[in-house]
């Protein structure tokens, strides 16, 4: 890797520290087979999704009873996604455990949050990307929701604005999403090449929180030098 690449990447890390130095603690939850007592929860997701794309969904979860919900947090609204149990259904009918995670699953300090009676909280989740197909996600024994995995360029560039106007914003989930994406196979050079040129937004926020996504990619563009050189110098 080019010696400025190198040097941008720690000049990266520096900026992006607070999000990603460990403390004591974990985020990580035990996953209970069962919704708590007492209580109702609503999917929401898209009917389709582009094919080596997480899928990103949420999950209301409210307090019908009189005795609040607890569950383990990094000061977040909302619970990690290991808290909800879940499966999934491929169009084979095969059946499997699934893992739904947010930023909230990443190390770091955690403390107890709680759902007051009568309150609902949504939690933004995402799993890993998946073959095409058409898959019916359970969470808990509880509710499921059906959608497709398919190959769509128009659906894909349309995921891709959306999480990159979000990671914009500094969201520190959508981050989590880009970063996650970015670490796996195959990541969309048109997603990459865009994060990159964010680098030298004039945006005083905006290049950290691309940078911050960035640091998970496994390796730099060839041709990504030139925008590297000029956000480092």
């Amino acid at each position: 890797m080019h010696s400025r690449a190198i040097g941008l990447r720690n000049h990266i890390g520096r900026c992006c520290s607070v999000a990603l130095i460990v403390v004591l603690g974990s985020g990580g939850a035990t996953a209970d087979q069962n919704p708590p007592p007492h209580s109702s929860t609503v999917l929401s997701a898209e009917s389709s999704y582009p094919v080596m794309t997480p899928i990103v969904l949420s999950i209301t979860i409210t307090n019908n009873g009189d005795q609040s919900i607890s569950y383990w947090t990094q000061g977040s609204p909302y619970p990690p996604g290991s808290w909800f149990s879940s499966t999934i259904k491929d169009n084979r009918g095969r059946i499997t455990p699934v893992e739904l995670s947010n930023e909230q699953d990443e190390p770091g300090s955690a403390g107890f949050g709680a759902i007051g009676p009568g309150r609902s909280v949504t939690a933004p989740v995402m799993i890993n990307p998946l073959p095409t197909g058409t898959y019916t996600l359970q969470v808990w024994k509880d509710k499921s929701v059906i959608f497709t995995v398919k190959e769509d360029p128009k659906l894909a560039g349309k995921w891709d604005e959306d999480m990159l106007a979000r990671v914009r914003k500094g969201e520190r989930f959508s981050i989590y999403v880009a970063s996650k994406y970015l670490g796996g196979k195959e990541p969309r050079k048109s997603f990459v090449d865009t994060l990159l040129q964010e680098l030298l937004s004039e945006n005083k926020t905006v290049p950290g929180y691309a940078a911050e996504a960035l640091l998970k990619l496994k390796e730099l563009p060839p041709d990504s030098s030139t925008i590297i050189s000029k956000g480092s110098g």
